[in-house]
Parts: structure tokens; sequence; C-alpha cells
């Protein structure tokens, strides 16, 4: 499996954590599970 590395503010890594926590997962698989849900339904909206 690779890896990547993001660098983001504290304040969203903040937001991500808390969403994380309310959702009882942890942030990695929160972030994985996104990636995954944005690869299997694109959308043309991106910019």
């Amino acid at each position: 499996m690779a890896s990547i590395t993001l660098d983001i503010s504290d304040e969203q890594l903040q937001k991500l954590q808390a969403i994380a926590q309310e959702s009882g997962i942890s942030l990695e698989h929160l972030l994985r599970t996104r990636i995954e849900d944005w690869l299997s339904h694109p959308t043309s909206d991106f910019v």
C-alpha cells in the first residue's frame, strides 16, 4: 500500500479530528473512506 503526506492547517486537522471522533472512527479511517467515496463517485464539478 502506498502512503502520502499532506500538509494541512492546524484548524483543518482539528476539524477532521472532531468529525472522526463524533463518528467514533479514527482519522485515518475517516480520510480513507472519504477518498474511496470520492473515487467511486467522481464529479465533474471539481475545479
